[in-house]
């Protein structure tokens, strides 16, 4: 029992930082295939 909490306790953390560096990569990824898909439009 106690292995599984200290497990969870050291992936929480983890996660939030895998979470925390992903998350504006993904908002760049989505933002220039907005903004290409707008310029597509465009012509």
């Amino acid at each position: 029992m106690i292995p599984i909490v200290f497990k969870g306790l050291i992936e929480i953390p983890f996660y939030t930082l895998v979470i925390f560096h992903i998350y504006p990569v993904l908002r760049l990824i989505r933002e220039k295939i907005i903004y290409s898909t707008k310029k597509i439009s465009t012509y």
